[in-house]
């Protein structure tokens, strides 16, 4: 997984990028020209596969969040305001973790960590506040205001069943099963956002089975329901959103890992997506985080 940060404070963008095989995170500082050097490696056990950049103790420094999946735990190193880090605490989760969310679980103006295990308990808090059981192999996860109550929710998708699951949050820290959808086969990631600007959360979703990009958009009863399917790669992984063309409307970026190459697809409005432009990646990729310049 690479994700992207500030972690020097110097208005320059930095990477955190993990190793399965070697039970490493590497940060990769910017040198001021575009490139990067490779600054630090940080060995945190075997296979660490998610990663969430926060500053947990407000001291202006950023810190990480890493699950180690083999380990079934969740460490908490934090940062110096250099790329030097030190874990400070872990935690055990349920087996086999599959994905890391943070977020304001509750109303008391704190975030919390949520984390989805393949097996075990489910999901917990950071502290292990609450689980819930899930319904079959969550593969992806995502937190966001999905039915507009300015409260955090959880969704899921899961493989095993090919589903989308909703657990609707109180804003106390707990949640409520409430809905589930049937998605693609071999579902594989999720991503919210709001495609056609009318102040409702939409949702899109890709799928291995069918080399799929789906886009699920909101009814006048709050339902959701697929618009349109768009062809993408082999094997589509990780899925972004974000303004590309800063034209105000949310666009596409998938990561497909079989023929390692990033589809990207312009939203036009009107509910609707242009077709991919596919792009050569050069490696595998899992995931992806974008960041854009002013």
């Amino acid at each position: 997984m690479i994700v992207t940060d500030d972690f020097k404070n110097d208005k320059i963008l930095d990477l955190a990028i993990t190793s399965q095989t070697d039970g490493a995170v590497s940060i990769a500082l910017e040198i001021g020209d575009d490139s990067f050097r490779s600054d630090t490696s940080l060995y945190v056990r075997s296979y660490p596969t998610c990663i969430v950049v926060v500053d947990l103790d407000a001291d202006n420094r950023l810190d990480l969040i890493i699950t180690i999946s083999h380990a079934n735990t969740v460490s908490v190193l934090l940062g110096n305001g250099t790329s030097d880090f030190k874990e400070t605490d872990q935690y055990t989760t349920g087996e086999l973790l599959a994905f890391l969310a943070y977020a304001g679980l509750n109303s008391d103006g704190k975030k919390g960590i949520a984390v989805a295990n393949q097996k075990g308990n489910g999901n917990s808090t950071l502290r292990d506040e609450f689980s819930i059981a899930l319904d079959a192999q969550p593969v992806s996860f995502i937190t966001t205001d999905s039915n507009n109550d300015n409260k955090a929710d959880l969704l899921f998708v899961n493989q095993k069943n090919n589903s989308l699951s909703i657990y609707a949050g109180y804003g106390n820290g707990t949640s409520y099963k409430w809905t589930m959808f049937t998605a693609s086969r071999s579902v594989t990631a999720v991503m919210a956002g709001d495609f056609e600007k009318d102040g409702r959360i939409d949702l899109t979703i890709t799928s291995n089975g069918r080399n799929v990009l789906s886009v699920m958009f909101r009814d006048d009863n709050e339902a959701f329901f697929v618009q349109l399917n768009r062809t993408v790669g082999r094997y589509p992984s990780a899925i972004t959103a974000v303004d590309l063309d800063k034209d105000v409307k949310l666009d596409l970026v998938v990561i497909n890992r079989s023929d390692n190459t990033m589809s990207v697809l312009m939203n036009y409005g009107g509910r609707n997506f242009f077709n991919q432009t596919k792009h050569s990646t050069g490696i595998i990729l899992s995931a992806i985080t974008v960041w854009l310049s002013e």
